[in-house]
């Protein structure tokens, strides 16, 4: 993994996991869905870390930013 970090949110079996494959081999990945059984296999696989968040709650986004800016 590199030094960049990446951020995707709504993460699915789709577009957003195809995009999490190529970006894994030079990001610190961190996926983000509101259900952690859609991250599961994927994060395992590509060695992402995985956060639940609803996407819609701006307290959740601020508090993963802030654990995000601490590299907790």
């Amino acid at each position: 993994m590199g030094d960049s970090q990446a951020v995707i949110i709504g993460v699915g079996d789709g577009l957003s996991a195809a995009l999490a494959r190529e970006l894994a081999a030079d990001h610190a990945l961190t996926l983000a869905a509101r259900s952690q059984d859609k991250m599961n296999a994927l994060t395992e696989e590509i060695g992402a870390r995985a956060v639940c968040l609803d996407a819609t709650d701006e307290a959740a986004q601020d508090t993963m930013q802030r654990t995000l800016d601490s590299g907790d």
